[in-house]
């Protein structure tokens, strides 16, 4: 054991504590060199000098490089628009990560958190500034170079679903509120012909509209007749002339102005039982067309409705 081993058993716990004090005091500053942190003047010089030079061309070459990339962005418009190439279906009330909407007809905290997301858009369409909004209902589909077209939505359009604040989930009587994800320069195109029209729709397609149907999944729902669908609400389904989404960077002070249509239809169930249930869009072009994130199927989704006595 050596001599100093010995000396510093010898200390107590405090004589202990002020010698590192020391030790760290004369390392921060020792007047004999005039070092601080053990580099003079010439030491701090050299290191301070390389550090900011280091720092001045990172942040250099970031900014040359932001500026380069900026110059590719425009504010008119996505620069990828190959990703989804059509839009999707969806409903409203179904978050994105449920299939199955569980609630009770006879409870109202759960009525109320069913409906939550229709109450929502009815508030949400209140309070859009109906100045200068145009009667999109007859229009034909807009062009993109002619800007974003913003539409007058009317509840009134929504026929026997326009009724909040419960939308008939209180009974067996719900109303589903359906609309298409947003899809930068898209526009609906009329099938080719009459022909053309899948049988499901013919008796409520129009030209310039975008069909909507709903239906069981489960031919043991049709079969026994568990479930009646009413007419979509409009029954023309979603006018061309919402049509495209153009909005762009520089116009997003304007969104609130920017209402996306919905179609609802009443699903009548006759009886306390689950139900297997698809809704699918209608149009000439909504086939996706080998976008990135398209899938295989056309513009549809598909949820169960499970309600509880």
């Amino acid at each position: 054991m050596g001599y100093k081993e010995l000396e510093d058993e010898d200390l107590t716990f405090m004589e202990k504590v002020q010698n590192n004090w020391n030790g760290f005091r004369k390392f921060m500053w020792n007047p004999e060199d005039r070092t601080v942190m053990g580099r003079g003047k010439k030491s701090w010089a050299k290191i301070g000098l390389f550090y900011f030079v280091l720092y001045s061309l990172l942040a250099g070459f970031w900014a040359v490089m932001l500026t380069i990339f900026l110059q590719t962005v425009s504010y008119d418009s996505p620069k990828w628009t190959a990703y989804v190439s059509t839009p999707a279906l969806h409903s409203i009330i179904i978050p994105n990560d449920q299939l199955r909407l569980t609630w009770q007809p006879s409870d109202e905290d759960s009525v109320k958190r069913i409906t939550k997301p229709l109450n929502k858009l009815y508030e949400d369409l209140e309070n859009i500034d109906d100045t200068d909004l145009v009667d999109c209902t007859n229009l034909p589909v807009g062009s993109i170079d002619d800007g974003q077209r913003f539409c007058k939505f009317s509840v009134e359009m929504l026929g026997e679903c326009n009724n909040p604040p419960y939308f008939g989930w209180d009974t067996l009587k719900p109303c589903i509120f359906i609309r298409l994800n947003r899809v930068f320069g898209w526009t609906p195109e009329n099938y080719e012909s009459l022909e053309d029209v899948p049988d499901r729709i013919k008796n409520v397609y129009m030209d310039n509209n975008i069909a909507v149907n709903c239906f069981p999944r489960r031919e043991s729902d049709s079969a026994n007749s568990n479930v009646n669908f009413t007419m979509p609400f409009p029954n023309a389904g979603i006018p061309f002339g919402f049509f495209p989404y153009v909005l762009g960077a520089y116009q997003m002070d304007q969104r609130d102005r920017l209402f996306q249509p919905v179609v609802a239809v009443q699903i009548s169930l006759n009886r306390i039982e689950e139900i297997n249930i698809e809704c699918q869009a209608y149009t000439g072009n909504i086939t996706p067309r080998q976008g990135l994130f398209d899938t295989d199927q056309e513009s549809r989704t598909r949820f169960y409705l499970d309600p509880r006595e």
